[in-house]
């Protein structure tokens, strides 16, 4: 399950796991993804239907050798004949070793596992990003420094993500409004119910609202406020603790 979903996000672990073939002894000929794209069953699909010994692992067939002894008959001609003398091709170029067979790894100029190459690619493909750092307040509690880089995120566990995700909730308005979906916009930013604490905020510290009020636009409120550098962090830190 999880890999397919991986696999939706076109973040593909066979793909990223290529057979390398070294004596041929654990991988299967014509089913296995070991030369070129596809599996030769699929690239040689007339040349594979002549074959009489399609279960054979590499190295049993490469000893078995390609005359009409292993075959049902020789090809005929036409795209029979096209497929069996590019088929030909792709075998003669083939040499195996005396290694065993192993997964090489995309990841890594080694082309050896390592759990730290594969963390940093899920963590390009899957976590959000941008070319902003984390705001980091240090005159807050940690706690709260990490619940606003969660909303930033947009990776709070509202109503209506919890629903998305199939999990059964009894309504996905909020509770406060009984107007809106809750969302994480809506709960910080957008509830008519709760924006009047941001009012009382811009009174007590006698500065404006944000033009357009927002959850970005609240979290970056203090850098456009005319207050000396120490007022501006202790301000931040008033936003921080009201979300």
């Amino acid at each position: 399950m999880v890999l397919n979903n991986l696999k939706d996000r076109e973040f593909d672990f066979h793909n990223l796991a290529p057979i390398r073939v070294g004596d041929g002894a654990y991988t299967s000929f014509w089913h296995d993804n070991w030369h070129g794209n596809n599996s030769l069953s699929i690239s040689f699909l007339r040349v594979f239907a002549l074959d009489m010994n399609k279960s054979a692992n590499v190295r049993d067939r490469f000893f078995m050798g390609w005359n009409i002894d292993v075959h049902r008959r020789m090809p005929r001609g036409g795209n029979e004949e096209s497929q069996w003398l590019s088929f030909l091709e792709v075998v003669e170029g083939v040499q195996l070793q005396q290694v065993p067979d192993r997964l090489g790894w995309m990841l890594d100029s080694s082309d050896s596992f390592f759990v730290s190459s594969i963390r940093i690619a899920l963590d390009s493909a899957l976590v959000p990003s941008d070319d902003k750092g984390s705001r980091w307040n240090n005159w807050v509690p940690i706690k709260l420094n990490i619940l606003l880089w969660r909303v930033q995120l947009f990776c709070i566990p509202t109503r209506q993500r919890l629903s998305n995700r199939g999990v059964m909730v009894p309504y996905i308005t909020c509770p406060i409004c009984m107007v809106a979906i809750k969302t994480i916009e809506h709960l910080f930013a957008g509830c008519c119910d709760l924006r009047d604490i941001w009012g009382r905020v811009a009174i007590w510290w006698g500065v404006s609202l944000p033009s357009h009020i927002s959850v970005q636009s609240l979290i970056n409120w203090s850098d456009g406020v005319n207050l000396r550098r120490g007022q501006r962090k202790a301000f931040d830190a008033v936003i921080i603790t009201s979300f």
